[in-house]
């Protein structure tokens, strides 16, 4: 049987709403009046309360909505920020994005000066001391000199900073190109390859312990890259700590370099919201990592010279930034 088409009406009441707070009933006209037919309508057909006011119709927070932005909304099918909610927003979101970097970077940090660097020295040491001790023997047999070997084999959780949240704040909410979104897939990229890394050394550590060695080689071998058996040489444990060193420094570096971007940008937008709003911008955020620097703990600027020949800065335009920004999607 053909089922029958009815039509179907969506009615928007302009003007006609639900006060929640019940203390100014005594003023609330659609309250006090008598409405049989809206009644019916709400007791017998779906219905539902909209927000009009603030973010929910793209007006400043705590204001108050219009029949203007009501139209503007139900036309467009969707909330349509007003010039100032958006570069607020903006604005919201490099706060949001330079806070999640600075803790990604916080994270790197601790990491690094609780773990990473005093395992890769001790290693180095470690290993220039046995080096000496297996050259000494060469060229004086008759030397009784020994090694007590006291490897490092604490083994490292991977690291879970929030990645996925900067990444989504980074690519689909700030209208932001270039270096900082090249920043923010170096760094997680980086956080792929140290948690591969921590995870390598774990399962060479598990196996050192359990006496799995391959044939001819024992722990000092395997652990310092030394030859064993027939000339075999297997350098893998030396290679997890490098990388672990190296990554980890890789994500500290792209965090910090992408606190300054996002900073930047931040500054820029707040001076243009000035200017062109006369209104006072929302405060941007500062970080800073001098302590860090004066500690060492931060590669210096030369160690990563393809990022600052690859992305050379050019003079903004005015006009473009705010095209981009006023018709950038929700």
């Amino acid at each position: 049987m053909a089922r029958m088409k009815r039509p179907c009406a969506i009615i928007v009441r302009d003007g006609w709403g639900k006060n929640p707070y019940p203390q100014w009933n005594i003023a609330n006209a659609v309250y006090l009046a008598k409405h049989p037919v809206a009644d019916e309508l709400m007791a017998n057909y779906p219905s539902v309360l909209v927000h009009t006011s603030g973010f929910d119709v793209g007006l400043p927070e705590g204001t108050m909505g219009n029949s203007e932005v009501g139209h503007q909304n139900i036309g467009a099918g969707r909330v349509v920020d007003q010039e100032s909610v958006k570069i607020t927003k903006e604005i919201r979101n490099v706060n949001a994005g330079m806070t999640i970097a600075l803790s990604i970077a916080s994270s790197a940090i601790g990491l690094k000066k609780q773990y990473l660097q005093p395992i890769k020295e001790k290693y180095a040491t470690d290993k220039k001391t046995i080096e000496q001790i297996i050259k000494t023997r060469k060229s004086h047999p008759e030397s009784s000199e020994t090694y007590a070997f006291s490897g490092d084999l604490r083994t490292l959780s991977t690291s879970k900073p929030p990645i996925d949240p900067l990444k989504e704040i980074v690519f689909t909410r700030l209208s932001i190109n270039n270096r900082s979104l090249s920043l923010t897939s170096a760094i997680a990229e980086s956080l792929e390859q140290l948690n591969y890394s921590i995870a390598t050394r774990n399962e060479l550590i598990k196996s050192f312990k359990s006496g799995n060695f391959s044939f001819g080689a024992d722990i000092i071998s395997m652990y310092f890259g030394l030859p064993f058996g027939d000339g075999h040489v297997n350098q893998e444990f030396g290679d997890c700590i490098e990388g672990m060193a190296s990554h980890n420094d890789e994500i500290i570096f792209f965090s910090v370099l992408l606190c300054k971007d996002l900073h930047q940008h931040g500054l820029y937008t707040a001076t243009r919201f000035e200017k062109k709003l006369k209104s006072t911008a929302p405060n941007i955020n500062e970080v800073s990592f001098d302590e860090a620097r004066r500690e060492g703990l931060i590669p210096e600027n030369e160690e990563y010279p393809t990022w600052f020949s690859s992305f050379q800065e050019k003079p903004k335009k005015n006009e473009n930034f705010w095209r981009r920004l006023c018709n950038k999607n929700p």
